[in-house]
Order: structure tokens, then sequence, then C-alpha cells
């Protein structure tokens, strides 16, 4: 499927989200996780030990914008992990969200103040949500994105923050790559050869030869088939 924005950009209404065991109505677009609990000692967002999660980047002054919206007071701190993107309100502790590297499908420095007034990091949001028939603003069975503008105070900040998510999003691969069986790729010998050195490549290289090398039964197989051409074809059915 093709993700699908509409022009202009499609406005997800706030969506209930569960929040302990209470259904709470909360100005988040789709794709994005509320965060209304923090670490009480740092006041930063809650790390995951088990996966041993790491704060990479804080970004204090940090303005949002969701989707259309051009005039945005969500001013906060931005908090990029080895796992998540957090934004933390810093006027409102209950008010914050995140997202994981794998729900961001495209982040990018846009300096185009034509299209939107501020330079930014542009992203777009998986929702997981497809549009049916009954949803305006996209053609059934298009994926439905949200996009995120994040703004810092200082402008120049732009390529540091942007440098963070790279790093931070090499360590997150997509699960169906992270995944894949040894022998599903394949490359040639210069490709395999571009990343070995000295002995390494030699040594490559003397493997490759052997796996090429013909064996002696082989270099018979032609006077094989002249002596006997029934020999090896396919047995008739019954």
């Amino acid at each position: 499927l093709v993700p699908y924005i509409c022009s202009p950009p499609l406005v997800c209404q706030p969506l209930k989200h569960l929040i302990g065991d209470k259904m709470v109505e909360c100005e988040i677009p789709r794709g994005l996780t509320p965060v209304t609990h923090r670490d009480a000692n740092t006041n930063g967002p809650i790390l995951d030990e088990i996966s041993e999660e790491e704060t990479k980047l804080v970004q204090p002054g940090v303005r949002v914008f969701f989707n259309d919206d051009q005039a945005s007071n969500h001013v906060g701190a931005l908090y990029i992990t080895t796992r998540r993107v957090f934004w933390l309100s810093e006027t409102d502790a209950t008010k914050g969200f995140s997202t994981t590297f794998h729900n961001i499908s495209m982040h990018a420095i846009s300096r185009d103040t034509e299209s939107f007034p501020h330079p930014c990091i542009y992203m777009q949001i998986d929702t997981g949500d497809i549009f049916d028939e009954d949803d305006d603003g996209g053609e059934e069975g298009d994926e439905i994105v949200t996009e995120l503008r994040i703004v810092p105070s200082v402008a120049e900040s732009l390529d540091t923050v942007f440098q963070a998510l790279c790093d931070c999003a090499l360590l997150n691969p997509d699960p169906e790559v992270e995944g894949d069986e040894e022998g599903e790729f394949f490359f040639d010998e210069d490709e395999v050869l571009a990343g070995a050195e000295g002995d390494e490549r030699a040594e490559m290289l003397n493997r490759f030869d052997e796996m090429l090398q013909i064996s002696p039964d082989m270099e018979n197989v032609h006077e094989l088939v002249l002596d006997d051409p029934e020999r090896f074809e396919d047995e008739e059915e019954a």
C-alpha cells in the first residue's frame, strides 16, 4: 500500500486513549502514544530498562505541529533515545507523546518556508490504519499517515537533531529485515570483496576459485552423453 497524504494534509481528530483504566481524550493524532508520566528523578521519559534504552539527545524549547497546524502553542523538550522519540510539554507534566522508530516512515530536514513557515524536521508517522469507503480525504485502501513537524527554538540545531534521528534509526532496523534467514540476499564478487582487506580478501578469492573448479567426473560428462545418449533422459511416465 502507498502512504497517502491529502493536500492539504489529512487532519487527524483527537482520539481516546486508554490511560490506566480510563479512556481519556487526548490531542494526540494517530500513530503517536500519549505520555502522561515521567521519570521522578530526571523529569524526562521513563526508559525501558529491559531493552537498555538510552537517551542520546535532549533538545529543549521545541514546538511540534501536527498535520496542517501552522500555529502551534505546543512547546516542550524533545528526547531522542535508542528506541523512541519523545516530546514532553514544558508547561504540563501530564502532556507528551512518543513514537517508536519503526513507526517513523520518513524524516527529513525541511527549510522550505513557502510550504511551512518554519525550518523543521518533517516526519511521516505510520498509523496502522487505512481509509475505508466512509473516510474523507483519501481513497479506500490507502494508508493513513500523520504528519509531524519538529521546530527547535534555534534553527541551527536542525542538523544535530536530524543526525541523532538517523543514528538511532539505524539501531532499529525493520523487523522483516532483522529476521531474514541467511541466504536471502545475493551479492556479486565485487560487492563481497569491497568489505574485505588483505589476507581476508586473498582467502575469499581462493574460496571462490575452489567453488568454481569442475570435478574430474564433471569433465567426463560430455563423453558419457555421447556414449549413452539416453542415460540422462527423464524416465517416461507409465
